[in-house]
């Protein structure tokens, strides 16, 4: 985990103030505090940046691949997180022929 090893998620309490956020579709809700939990995972403490497929993140989040994407777009348009896509490439620079996306929060 980012903040110690633990049996808790570091939520942003800002969130809870702010009225985008309570305006969020439950599912995109949802979304977001899955994200959190990825971004506690694989981010050290002076990283912001962390990498998920669409697919991976739809099977974490028991959210269909299509409703994820829309709730992924609601947390864009909201201003809670940007993303950016990259592609995909192996250990010898062969690119692949899918991306993955690059998260990073605004809160």
């Amino acid at each position: 985990m980012k903040y110690r090893r633990s049996y808790f998620l570091q939520f942003p309490r800002r969130v809870f103030k702010d009225p985008v956020f309570n305006e969020l579709s439950v599912n995109s809700k949802w979304l977001f505090t899955c994200l959190i939990e990825l971004e506690h995972r694989f981010t050290g403490i002076h990283e912001d940046v962390f990498y998920h497929s669409d697919q991976a993140l739809s099977e974490m989040s028991g959210i269909p691949l299509r409703t994820c994407k829309r709730c992924k777009a609601e947390l864009r348009a909201a201003g809670l997180i940007k993303t950016a896509l990259q592609r995909v490439r192996t250990k010898d620079g062969v690119e692949l022929d899918h991306n993955i996306t690059v998260y990073q929060f605004n809160v």
